[in-house]
């Protein structure tokens, strides 16, 4: 037998005998119950009392775990395709600048000068 059939077959057994308890001890355990009860924090009793509802509740919590997460993931995929977009860009325009230095007519040797800048603006 299952955990589940076992706790049906409690169940039942624990209402037969409520059926025949005296109406005294039914008060002294219902003002028990009562006091316990005072004595739970509110967040406790929540997911004391919620019964079913505390089993649902812990579904949706693992589901908005599970898209905070699965968003999160996302966010950092696309960061990351962006900066490898990026790099890419980037390697190409030195690539670029590269072709364009060793097929002009100036040695590479004048853009190391320091009065390269100056040559530069006066020949714009």
């Amino acid at each position: 037998m299952n955990e589940f059939g076992i706790a049906q077959r409690l169940a039942r057994h624990l209402d037969h005998g409520v059926a025949h308890l005296d109406s005294n001890v039914v008060g002294r355990l219902h003002e028990a119950r009562f006091q316990a009860l005072s004595r739970v924090p509110v967040k406790q009793l929540r997911l004391v009392t919620a019964g079913h509802l505390s089993s649902s509740t812990g579904n949706w919590n693992a589901r908005q775990h599970t898209l905070r997460l699965s968003a999160a993931l996302l966010m950092v995929a696309v960061i990351l395709m962006g900066y490898n977009y990026w790099q890419q860009q980037m390697e190409d325009e030195t690539g670029q600048i590269d072709a364009r230095l060793l097929s002009s007519e100036l040695p590479p040797q004048a853009f190391a000068q320091q009065n390269f800048g100056e040559w530069l603006q006066e020949t714009r």
